[in-house]
């Protein structure tokens, strides 16, 4: 319908065109290419339109789908050790039932041991569902870039329906083969998660002693080299740096009677101009712009003295400013007052 609606406007716009109403220029061009495309593009339209309907309602209906509430429990820590005839045999079993979980003492996996860590996850329907990310991480404690993965295996529980046994088999030999031969303490982290879960697992615990296979004069494996990320990362060494000790400086004395004789001058250089005959007949007219200067350089000298005796240099900045402006200020009014009398 939209096809045949605008082949029907270009129809009457070309026949207006050859009678002469718009003439034969560049706008007959323009509309003829505007209204061939339009109508090439109809079907066009009409199909994303139709794509879009069908994608908000793929998204409505996958938004309304209900996410599983699942339900954790039976976490347990068991560490088997191998005997005579490479059979495994139960040597401890700790439940952890609060995240994060400290052992005590320490789990110590070696290279005739095995560590296993077994939950339930309970909710999951009837289904043949399986956890996408089921994952347990060993971080080394000292070397935090250095860790290895295990991935859970799964499997229906026996007795409970609805709910999967997940099981993390941890070795030296797995270890071994990630991040080489770094002996030391590991903390370890659970977790599993789905799209369809409204929440995911997530547990920390430790610590977990790794041991690898020793050597043949029993010593155990030297710990594999810092690599580029680690040397780029790695804390720095430390050194200890002994600051100058302070120059002896002179009794507070010696100080004082220096800054008085610095002062002493100032009281010679008014003697020597009352002697010396100066012209003092016109301070009597501008006394009042004389007396502000001098106060202004009065308290240009009080404010220096008192940088020198107790206040901060950042503090001594703007109040000498200010009173180095009233100065200037004053200095300049006087003056230009003497101009007039002359």
């Amino acid at each position: 319908a939209w096809q045949r609606a605008w082949e029907g406007r270009f129809r009457r716009a070309e026949r207006k065109t050859q009678a002469g109403v718009e003439g034969f220029g560049l706008g007959w061009f323009e509309e003829r290419i505007t209204m061939r495309a339009l109508s090439s593009l109809a079907p066009l339209l009409l199909c994303a339109t139709l794509l879009a309907s069908v994608g908000a309602i793929s998204l409505a209906s996958a938004s309304e789908e209900e996410f599983l509430a699942i339900t954790v429990s039976g976490v347990e820590l068991s560490v088997f050790e191998e005997h005579p005839g490479n059979e495994l045999k139960l040597k401890s079993k700790e439940k952890i039932d609060k995240s994060p979980t400290v052992f005590d003492p320490a789990v110590h996996l070696h290279e005739t041991s095995e560590i296993r860590l077994s939950l339930e996850v309970g909710g999951v329907g009837s289904g043949d569902l399986k956890p996408q990310q089921r994952l347990l991480t060993l971080t080394h404690a000292e070397r935090p870039a250095k860790a290895a993965r295990v991935v859970g295996d799964v499997k229906g529980h026996e007795t409970k329906a609805g709910t999967l046994v997940v099981t993390f088999t941890v070795t030296v030999d797995s270890i071994e083969g990630q991040i080489g031969t770094l002996n030391g303490e590991y903390d370890a982290q659970v977790v599993v998660a789905d799209s369809r879960f409204a929440t995911q697992y997530e547990a920390t615990f430790g610590r977990v002693v790794v041991s690898h296979t020793q050597n043949d004069d029993g010593s155990l494996p030297s710990d594999p080299p810092l690599d580029a990320a680690e040397i780029e990362y790695a804390p720095r060494p430390e050194f200890e740096h002994i600051m100058r000790e302070d120059v002896k400086r002179p009794p507070a004395m010696v100080s004082m009677v220096f800054a008085g004789a610095v002062i002493c001058p100032l009281g010679l250089l008014l003697l020597l101009v009352a002697a010396s005959g100066a012209n003092l007949k016109r301070l009597g007219s501008v006394f009042p712009q004389a007396l502000v200067f001098h106060a202004a350089l009065a308290a240009v000298l009080a404010v220096v003295v008192y940088y020198w005796v107790e206040l901060p240099f950042l503090k001594t900045l703007p109040v000498l400013s200010g009173v180095g402006v009233g100065a200037a200020l004053s200095g300049y009014f006087l003056l230009n007052k003497l101009i007039k009398l002359d």
